[in-house]
C-alpha cells in the first residue's frame, strides 16, 4: 500500500556562492503525464536544452556555497499506478538530475 511519494535528494555547489537557491521537481506517472496536483506550486518554467516543461514542485531554500543540502519533500496523490515513474531536478534551467522508480 502506498499513500505517498517521499522524493530524497543530496545538492552541493562548489562553484558560485547563492543565498537562495531554487530547483524545480518534475515527476511523471507510468503514462509520461507530469503530476501537478497542487495548483499553488505546480507550473511551468523553461529549460535551456529541453525548452518548456511542466515541473510537480518548486522548492526554494537557503544555501552556502560547498554544503551539501538535503531536500525531503513528501507528495500525494489521489491514485497511484503500478509502473514506472520517474523523477527529475532542474536548477537554473539545466536538469541536474533524474531517476526512475518502479512501482508494484
Amino acid at each position: 500500500r502506498t499513500d505517498r511519494f517521499l522524493v530524497s535528494f543530496l545538492l552541493q555547489n562548489n562553484i558560485t556562492p547563492l543565498k537562495n537557491a531554487e530547483v524545480f521537481l518534475v515527476l511523471t506517472d507510468p503514462n509520461g503525464i507530469v503530476i501537478q496536483n497542487d495548483q499553488w506550486q505546480s507550473g511551468a518554467e523553461v529549460s535551456k536544452k529541453d525548452g518548456i516543461y511542466k515541473y510537480t514542485r518548486k522548492i526554494n531554500f537557503e544555501y552556502t556555497k560547498g554544503e551539501q543540502k538535503k531536500i525531503v519533500l513528501p507528495i500525494q496523490l489521489a491514485r497511484y499506478t503500478e509502473g514506472l515513474y520517474s523523477v527529475q531536478v532542474y536548477h537554473n534551467g539545466l536538469k541536474i538530475g533524474k531517476y526512475d522508480l518502479r512501482l508494484n
